[in-house]
């Protein structure tokens, strides 16, 4: 997932910039809107900036004889993990784990950026479009392949729980997807056996699996966050009203583009608070059994901290820039709160995080993890409710 504050940066200025151009547009006779964003031209530009070539048949060969070898780890390590975490985990609900190399991340990344996208534009099919969306088109996926050239040379596994922000026919499944490339080469660089180094990385994102197989009310409450974040501003200026509305004057416009935005930034809020959980908790529960499951734990532990915190100047413009940065951040800030409420309470204090969105820490209590003790009242009294985050309705 994209950083959600620079993601809800974009969208303030589309909606900005769609309320100065509106009254404009009813006058130049543009009458429909066109797509976000030009999917070939980021598929393109991403493919030429990964950093590997074309595969080979050979290469296509490997690549699918390492599957099996990462459905044997899920299955090696299912049991410990759901011995530490509780509940069950049952690796067919999201299919087998899938290896792919850069070209093959990026194409699957694509498919997720355009749930969302795909559902703003199905919203907007008969709404006026800004002559500044024509002119953005290219840069911005432009930007976009260029952020996913950059991800596909960094990320190690990924995920997906599917989240959309529209319903569809045929759903697709939940993915646990490898970039082998990336794993290869981030071993041989630490000096790491591979396999140890497979182990380690299915451990943290087989920790997801089990988050949202276990929970369903996480996917449903992470896709009311993305429409407060994505959908809401729209609405609020006018995008994607019924033509009643469209008589609105600009003054008016504004006002409710400023609702909009203050709804995104809380949305903002509670996204990130989420995300640092489910990020800080895979990085525990990778800690907790690698202990026990891990030959060389002391040295993956030690390699994966060198590989997030050991980059370059430019490494670091680069991922401030595009908000890789603040997701990274998410693992630490996530773990520090989890080792904090595990101390106050144990394990079954963790445990209530799970049941449901009003057992989620606040962005504050996240900061403050004793905030959240107190306010669930240790490990064993009842939860006490807090404050509902704000979502947006469906569309």
């Amino acid at each position: 997932m994209a950083d959600p504050r620079r993601l809800a940066a974009i969208s303030a200025l589309g909606v900005l910039g769609v309320v100065a151009a509106r009254r404009g547009l009813r006058r130049s006779g543009v009458t429909r809107s066109g797509p976000l964003l030009d999917w070939d031209l980021v598929r393109r530009t991403a493919q030429a900036r990964c950093g590997e070539p074309e595969p080979d048949a050979a290469e296509v060969r490997r690549l699918a004889a390492l599957t099996p070898v990462y459905d044997g780890l899920v299955a090696d390590l299912t049991p410990p993990l759901t011995l530490l975490v509780g509940g069950t985990l049952v690796p067919t609900n999201f299919g087998a784990v899938t290896v792919v190399d850069r070209r093959g991340f990026i194409d699957r990344n694509i498919q997720i950026m355009r749930r969302i996208t795909d559902a703003v534009e199905a919203l907007r099919a008969d709404q006026p479009a800004p002559w500044a969306q024509g002119l953005a088109r290219i840069p911005l996926s432009l930007y976009m392949g260029g952020l996913l050239a950059i991800m596909s040379r960094r990320v190690l596994g990924q995920y997906d729980p599917v989240l959309s922000l529209q319903a569809v026919a045929t759903p697709d499944r939940p993915a646990l997807l490898i970039v082998e490339p990336n794993v290869a080469s981030f071993a041989q660089g630490a000096e790491l056996d591979p396999d140890q180094a497979r182990r380690w990385l299915v451990l943290h994102e087989l920790t997801h699996a089990w988050q949202f197989d276990g929970h369903p009310w996480l996917v449903e409450h992470l896709t009311g966050l993305m429409r407060g974040l994505v959908i809401e501003p729209l609405r609020a200026a006018g995008l994607v009203t019924d033509r009643r509305r469209e008589s609105a004057d600009a003054l008016q416009l504004l006002r409710n583009a400023g609702r909009g935005l203050f709804g995104q930034w809380r949305a903002v809020a509670g996204l990130q608070t989420v995300m640092s959980i489910l990020e800080g908790h895979g990085n525990y529960v990778m800690r907790e059994v690698g202990r026990d499951e891990l030959r060389d734990f002391a040295q993956l532990d030690a390699a994966f901290h060198r590989r997030q915190r050991d980059r370059s100047p430019l490494e670091q413009l680069v991922f401030w820039l595009t908000g890789i940065r603040a997701k990274l951040q998410q693992y630490e800030r996530g773990e520090r709160f989890l080792r904090a409420a595990e101390a106050a309470g144990g394990r079954a204090l963790l445990a209530r995080l799970w049941t449901g969105p009003e057992a989620l820490p606040t962005a504050a209590e996240l900061r403050a993890p004793a905030r959240w003790v107190a306010r669930m009242g240790g490990a064993g009294a009842p939860a006490v409710a807090a404050p509902a985050v704000p979502s947006a309705q469906p569309a």
